[in-house]
């Protein structure tokens, strides 16, 4: 058993969901929600590199609809922190209404003081645009290990 399956095994087992840096199973999923096309476009593909399922979102409430269609597969939220007219904050309000365990990565190209206030309890990290693969993939794992094990 390589390294990657002793440390993330649990949640294969507990879900049989899992990727590539995991062992084997279904993969799992990330709902990608963006109001701009070509970064939308960008992560996601970056995710499917990695071997994620994903779905895609341009708006909060595009992103719910798809989340109440697919809510017991969505593993992970990644969103644009300013969406329109509205922030991740009303997404985040409104899958946290319906699940409190959902957990979210928020991108943004900025964010004041008090944007980053009031989502900061609500995710698990806050990433700013422009974010290097390797960094948004780190990020999702840890995010992913860390709800997963408890920690």
């Amino acid at each position: 058993m390589s390294s990657h399956q002793t440390r993330y095994g649990g949640y294969a087992a507990m879900t049989g969901r899992t990727n590539d840096w995991m062992s084997e199973g279904t993969p799992m999923t990330i709902l990608v929600v963006d109001d701009e096309e070509p970064v939308r476009n960008l992560v996601a593909e970056i995710f499917r590199r990695d071997g994620y399922r994903v779905l895609f979102a341009d708006s909060v409430l595009d992103a719910f609809r798809r989340w109440r269609g697919c809510r017991g597969s969505v593993d992970l939220v990644v969103t644009d922190f300013h969406l329109g007219n509205l922030t991740a904050v009303a997404l985040i309000n409104a899958i946290r209404a319906d699940v409190r365990t959902c957990p979210f990565i928020v991108l943004s190209g900025a964010m004041s003081a008090e944007e980053r206030a009031a989502v900061n309890s609500e995710v698990a990290e806050i990433l700013c645009k422009p974010v290097r693969p390797a960094e948004l993939l780190d990020a999702a794992r840890r995010v992913l290990v860390r709800i997963t094990s408890g920690a």
